[in-house]
């Protein structure tokens, strides 16, 4: 993942804006349904970064 950084932000705007939605990676099959599984693990991925160093929100 060469934009790391910049997917975690993107990834704690989203949690901000619907925290009931993707504060967790339960509901990626749902919220993500044509996502493929690989594709879903990646996003995985960077939910496990911003869960272990989020962002600072300005």
């Amino acid at each position: 993942m060469g934009r790391k950084q910049d997917a975690v932000e993107w990834y704690a705007a989203a949690v901000r804006t619907w925290p009931d939605r993707w504060s967790s990676t339960a509901n990626y099959a749902s919220l993500l349904p044509e996502w493929r599984e690989a594709e879903r693990a990646t996003l995985a991925e960077v939910f496990a970064a911003w869960q272990a160093k989020p962002p600072t929100f300005p």
